[in-house]
C-alpha cells in the first residue's frame, strides 16, 4: 500500500440511530482514533463528543446537532456552504461531497481524492439478512440520507461494513492510493466470547458469525 498523504478529505458521519448504543459508541471511538479531529465531523449528533476522543487527544471530534441537509444549502451546487459545524470546520458544496453507498454504480478509487473534499457515511446499524443463494442483503438504511440528493456516490464493494471499517477503507483508498482490489478483507468472521453470560456488545457477538466485511488482521486467526 502507498504512503499516506499529509492531508485528506473531511470524513462526515451522519448519525441516524436514536440515542447512542454501545456498538455505535465503539465504532465512533475507533474512527476518532485514526482520523484527525480537524478532519472528522459527526452530524445529527446532539451529544458531547468528549467521550469519543482517544486518550490524550488534544481536541475532540467536531459535531453538530444539525444534519448535512440543513448545513449545506441546495440550489447552486458550486456555492460555498453557508454554515459550518461547531469549531469552524467548513463544509464543502454538494458537488464536492460524496456519499458512501452500497447501491452506487461506481467504486471509490484513488483518483477520487481530487474530486471530493468530503465523504459522508451513515452512522447506522443496518439489519442484515441472508439470501437463499448465500449472499447477504440489508434493509438499506442508507436511503435515509440518500434522499438528501447527493451529486456523487461511491461504493466499497458488495458487502456491508461497519461505519469505522468503511471510514478506514476509504482512508486507505484516498490517502494511500490503495485500490480496493489490493486491500485485504475478511468476510463474516466469527467472534467468540469465552465469558458466557456477558452483556452488551460481547454478549451479542458470542459465538456469532458476523455477516459483515472487515479489514483482514492476524488477530482474527
Amino acid at each position: 500500500m502507498g504512503r499516506a498523504k499529509k492531508d485528506g478529505p473531511l470524513y462526515v458521519v451522519e448519525h441516524l440511530e436514536e440515542g447512542l448504543g454501545d456498538w455505535c459508541r465503539l465504532e465512533y471511538r475507533h474512527v476518532a482514533s485514526f482520523v484527525p479531529p480537524e478532519r472528522l465531523v459527526f452530524l445529527n449528533y446532539p451529544l458531547d463528543t468528549a467521550d469519543l476522543a482517544p486518550e490524550g487527544a488534544a481536541a475532540n471530534p467536531r459535531a453538530s446537532a444539525k444534519s448535512l441537509e440543513e448545513l449545506v444549502p441546495h440550489g447552486d451546487s458550486s456555492a460555498a456552504a453557508l454554515e459550518a459545524v461547531e469549531g469552524g470546520t467548513p463544509l464543502p458544496p454538494w458537488d464536492r461531497i460524496c456519499l458512501l453507498d452500497m447501491d452506487a454504480e461506481q467504486a471509490l478509487e484513488p483518483d477520487d481524492v481530487a474530486r471530493f473534499d468530503a465523504l459522508v457515511f451513515g452512522g447506522i446499524l443496518g439489519n442484515i439478512t441472508e439470501n437463499e443463494d448465500g449472499s447477504y442483503g440489508s434493509d438499506d438504511r442508507t436511503a435515509e440520507i440518500r434522499r438528501f440528493g447527493f451529486v456523487h456516490r461511491r461504493h466499497l464493494g458488495p458487502m456491508q461494513m461497519t461505519t469505522d471499517t468503511a471510514v478506514l477503507v476509504s482512508q486507505l483508498v484516498l490517502e494511500t492510493a490503495s485500490p480496493l482490489a489490493q486491500i485485504p478483507f475478511i468476510d463474516c468472521p466469527e467472534f467468540v466470547d469465552d465469558k458466557a453470560g456477558g452483556t452488551g456488545v460481547l454478549a451479542w457477538l458470542q459465538l456469532r458469525s458476523v455477516p459483515l466485511r472487515f479489514l483482514f488482521s492476524k488477530s482474527y486467526s
